[in-house]
């Protein structure tokens, strides 16, 4: 069987598919009716040689993907008003004085992810994790060559492990 070239993705409150180097992008809108934009979106795959090698070719396509994906994602976001702005909580003052601009850029994204999934989003403190993986597989006789390949692997199970453990404790109290 053929392939047909024919893609899409959910966008928020509607969908966008693509065919080759044409697109469309259906929309609820808040009122209910159905917004539809059509485009063209070519890629940087269709313009090089070099980008039809097979593994140039893979990559290419990922990125030509994350860029149509993001406009179409922000398009349909733009139909929905943003939120009134809620004042910081003592962590989040916490956050903004002691890391200022990238604190900042943090809980942006966090209302962001908030507003376009409508869950929660915990942050959480992970700056000793790396130090607790290194100090973790020391303790476990593994050599230092071998700990760089490892220590994010054991991070994010530390992560993981110190938020499951604050939830139990959480549903506990």
């Amino acid at each position: 069987m053929k392939p047909s070239g024919i893609g899409g993705q959910a966008v928020l409150e509607g969908i966008m598919m693509k065919n080759k180097e044409r697109y469309s992008v259906a929309v609820r809108k808040p009122d209910g009716e159905i917004e539809v934009h059509t485009g063209e979106h070519a890629g940087i795959g269709s313009r090089s040689a070099l980008a039809k090698l097979p593994l140039i070719r893979g990559v290419v396509n990922f990125v030509d993907s994350l860029v149509l994906g993001m406009e179409t994602l922000t398009y349909s976001a733009g139909f929905y008003e943003e939120e009134d702005e809620q004042e910081p909580g003592a962590f989040e003052r916490f956050l903004l004085n002691v890391f200022g601009e990238r604190a900042e850029k943090t809980l942006a994204f966090q209302e962001m992810l908030e507003r376009r999934t409508g869950l929660t989003v915990q942050l959480w403190d992970e700056r000793l994790t790396t130090v607790a993986a290194d100090k973790a597989m020391i303790e476990a006789g593994i050599r230092r060559e071998n700990r760089k390949e490892h220590v994010d692997k054991i991070a994010a199970v530390f992560i993981l492990q110190g938020y499951l453990d604050f939830c139990r404790n959480k549903q506990s109290e």
